[in-house]
């Protein structure tokens, strides 16, 4: 696979915004797997220093484009970004022979491929950095924290994190079972084995239509995009990680943390917001009364509140 962007006018437009244009490249990591990253510096006046850097760590289904108007919003605010396609997402590598399969060899995997993709571009990310996380990206992010894998990074803001799920009853133990069996590539059950348009009637992520219109319109633009429903070990691991997300274990990440939760969120599990939120020594938990799960792709009046709350945390903690 090649490292080029699938375009449209919110890409075209970050593409403009940005000094020099959105560099895109391919970093190696584990298992020999490489990872689509994606670089945007901001413009600024003559004697004008960068406000810092973002590392955007996106959800599971998610991919590089998708994130082009938080990016915008990021640069307009005068920092560089960074957005990668994680671990077996988007034009990143896939893990199995199916390219719909949903599939996670590790978190901690997907964690080290992050710091690895910040260390490649470290040079281009001005300090302070700031880690920028949301759903899935929020489990890898945090791993990556408390595993030390992104130095330099001063804060992190966390939209609804993965730290939980709303799963069926039982698919820990269904998905476990599967994957003894041999079959932890295998797409779990209930969930989809393909990708199709999401309808808006009924959608479990977000109130604008035409946030939801334009993510299925990028899918199908480029089919290898897209990506089905998680497989048993993506289950398994995402269980392991949760249970390593002990009181001990949390108490050693001593950065400002920012938690946002949408308060109509059906995906994951808000409830292990509130308890990690309040076992990491420097966070702060705020609510989107009326978001679904995808905060960042709200409703423009919800997605205020969004960035109303992330400009309050980044005033202080990047102080």
């Amino acid at each position: 696979m090649d490292a080029q962007l699938v375009s449209d006018p919110l890409v075209e437009a970050l593409d403009s915004a940005s000094r020099g244009g959105i560099a895109v490249s391919r970093v190696a990591g584990p298992a020999g797997k490489t990872i689509r990253v994606a670089l945007v510096l901001p413009k600024l006046k003559r004697g004008q220093k960068p406000r810092g850097s973002v590392i955007i760590s996106p959800g599971r289904t998610e991919y590089i484009e998708k994130h082009a108007d938080t990016a915008l919003a990021l640069l307009q605010r005068g920092f560089a970004v960074l957005i990668v396609d994680q671990r077996g997402q988007g034009w990143s590598d896939r893990l199995t022979g199916n390219p719909m399969a949903g599939h996670m060899d590790s978190f901690a995997l997907a964690a080290e491929h992050l710091g690895l993709a910040v260390a490649a571009h470290a040079a281009s990310l001005p300090e302070p950095r700031l880690l920028l996380c949301h759903s899935m990206g929020g489990a890898i992010g945090l791993q990556a924290l408390l595993e030390r894998q992104l130095p330099g990074v001063k804060a992190a803001v966390f939209s609804a994190p993965m730290w939980g799920l709303q799963a069926i009853p039982g698919a820990r133990w269904i998905a476990t079972g599967f994957a003894t069996a041999g079959r932890g590539e295998a797409i779990a059950v209930t969930t989809p084995t393909v990708w199709a348009p999401e309808p808006f009637e009924g959608n479990a992520v977000t109130h604008d239509p035409a946030k939801l219109a334009r993510n299925n319109a990028l899918f199908v633009s480029e089919p290898a995009l897209q990506i089905g429903g998680p497989t048993n070990g993506w289950l398994v691991q995402a269980y392991r990680l949760f249970d390593s997300l002990t009181p001990a274990r949390l108490a050693t990440l001593d950065i400002p943390v920012m938690v946002v939760s949408g308060a109509a969120d059906t995906v994951v599990d808000n409830a292990s917001h509130v308890r990690i939120a309040g076992q990491l020594p420097k966070a702060r938990l705020r609510i989107v009364e009326g978001a679904k799960h995808e905060v960042l792709h709200e409703r423009p009046d919800l997605t205020a509140r969004f960035w109303e709350h992330f400009d309050s945390f980044v005033e202080t903690a990047l102080a």
